[in-house]
């Protein structure tokens, strides 16, 4: 070209060459911010479930000009490596789907005298599935859950027991049909007929008591860790008892997760910061030790999907065999060989697969 000399060849490539580098780094920089405000978001979405304030994901703040610049290039980058053929670093189809922001609404029911908060996810069109958290927890369990459902299909709605959050209710002298009662009162004010009704650890004596009490609610049941029968390691169940009773550091409460909840080599941080609720914990025993297990253990007459962790010191995975061996083809039991009783932080997408192969048609 007129004017163009071999300096100029030199010149333009080595620019782009130092401005695609510029922006890697930018780019890095960005997404470990982005790393970390999520992290940042996450907590606060946990606390405001467990607090009853407004349930709505949080947007986070807007990247600075630096960021915004890196973002730019690397996006550049990575659309021409995909327009290339390139798949290098492309995250998996389930996991396409599920990054996105999913809108969490909080949603308040008036059952006087009782009232139970919710976090609802998904479209209103999709098929209900009500969760229970496990002995003193709240919604806020499953907040990094919903997003997995609700791009599967699904509208879950995930209750806050009372005495967490805004739920309101006597915590006295209290049975299971009690809190059954509580969620089937949601039940009906959602109007969408039988439901699937999910419980994990204690939320799932609810779940069966709820199908006993009232069967025309309740579509199907999921267990997860199911226990009743076969009973959980001792030292395990010291260590639940310790996140409730103890005032614990960080690396201490780390450690009693690991123990109580988590299958070896899975990361129990990743719960450390969801509040516990110990009058709450104290009430549901109470309520577990005043009902016969003969009103509940079965669970009426319903479907019922079990998905038990092999790893899970608590409710160890003969309780659900054991309920298999009696009630033969009504349960379907799933078993998953690197999870404890935590269940949905480690193995998130087979948890989800079993519950959408047992919901969906």
């Amino acid at each position: 070209m007129e004017g163009m000399t071999a300096g100029h060849f030199i010149f333009i490539p080595a620019v782009l060459l130092f401005g695609l580098v510029i922006g890697w780094i930018l780019g890095s920089r960005a997404a470990a911010d982005a790393y970390a405000a999520e992290l940042k978001r996450r907590e606060a979405r946990a606390n405001r479930a467990a607090t009853g304030t407004d349930g709505r994901t949080s947007q986070g703040s807007r990247p600075g000009a630096s960021q915004a610049l890196g973002l730019l290039v690397l996006g550049v980058i990575v659309l021409t490596a995909a327009a290339c053929g390139s798949d290098a670093g492309a995250p998996a189809d389930r996991d396409s789907e599920t990054s996105r922001e999913v809108d969490v609404r909080r949603r308040v029911f008036d059952l006087v005298p009782v009232v139970i908060e919710a976090l609802v996810a998904g479209d209103e069109a999709g098929q209900s599935i009500v969760l229970l958290a496990d002995s003193g927890r709240g919604a806020g369990r499953f907040l990094d859950f919903l997003p997995y459902l609700a791009s599967a299909g699904l509208r879950p709605v995930a209750l806050n027991p009372r005495g967490v959050g805004a739920s309101v209710g006597s915590l006295e002298n209290l049975t299971l049909h009690d809190f059954a009662a509580d969620v089937a009162g949601v039940i009906e004010a959602l109007d969408v007929g039988p439901v699937h009704v999910l419980g994990h650890g204690f939320g799932n004596r609810v779940a069966r008591c709820l199908a006993a009490d009232r069967p025309e609610l309740v579509e199907g049941l999921i267990l997860l860790g199911a226990a009743g029968q076969v009973a959980g390691d001792p030292e395990a169940t010291q260590a639940l008892d310790r996140l409730f009773e103890s005032v614990l550091t960080d690396e201490e409460k780390v450690a009693a997760l690991q123990t109580a909840l988590f299958a070896p080599g899975s990361d129990a941080s990743v719960w450390a910061e969801l509040p516990a609720f110990p009058e709450v914990r104290r009430a549901q025993s109470a309520a577990e030790r005043e009902t016969p297990s003969e009103e509940w253990l079965f669970g009426g007459a319903a479907p019922i999907l079990i998905i038990q962790g092999r790893h899970d010191r608590l409710a160890p995975p003969e309780n659900g065999r054991w309920l298999r061996e009696r009630l033969g083809e009504r349960v379907q039991l799933v078993e998953l060989a690197d999870s404890g009783h935590a269940l949905l932080p480690e193995q998130t997408l087979e948890v989800v697969d079993a519950i959408t192969d047992f919901v969906l048609p």
